[in-house]
């Protein structure tokens, strides 16, 4: 069995872990549930950018300060052998720094996670940053890496969903 590689933008913490209302919100927080329960069955690993600690911390529902239980629930979570950790060193603060040049409408974040997805080298980028009227990760699919790097909403190829598990 192959492994994949993800890499998650630290919006997906963040409607993993947030209070949501909307349908569209729920559905969204159910799917990542459902990669993170294909993580922990040992079928995919999840890399994150050392700024996504420091980022995924913000909820869409921007209780302050963060409640105990919710920096109990983040710290878990980044502990488990299944995440993987790219440091955001000098190396790849320049190779950001080029994205940006090359892309100027990449915000500075976005910047770094594309730079430490490469430099993982994953099999896909799951994000929903992009793609509308604001532009974002998902605008740079297929357009940089060697293969070219997949940026995608998150799904599970064949995967039919179940019940989420609950974090």
């Amino acid at each position: 069995m192959t492994i994949k590689r993800i890499y998650w933008d630290s919006c997906i913490f963040i409607y993993l872990m947030s209070k949501h209302k909307e349908q569209w919100k729920i559905e969204r927080q159910t799917t990542c549930k459902n990669c993170l329960q294909e993580a922990i069955d040992g079928k995919s690993e999840i890399y994150i950018s050392t700024v996504s600690i420091v980022e995924f911390n913000r909820t869409t529902d921007t209780t302050f300060p963060i409640p105990d239980e919710i920096k109990e629930k983040i710290t878990t979570l980044i502990n488990q052998p299944f995440i993987k950790i790219v440091s955001a060193d000098i190396a790849r603060a320049f190779e950001a720094r080029n994205h940006i040049w090359k892309w100027p409408w990449l915000s500075a974040i976005d910047a770094i996670h594309l730079a430490s997805a490469l430099y993982a080298n994953v099999d896909e980028l799951f994000t929903y940053d992009g793609n509308g009227s604001q532009k974002g990760l998902l605008d740079l699919d297929g357009l940089i890496g060697n293969p070219p790097l997949k940026i995608k909403h998150p799904h599970i190829e064949g995967f039919q969903p179940q019940m989420p598990i609950s974090i």
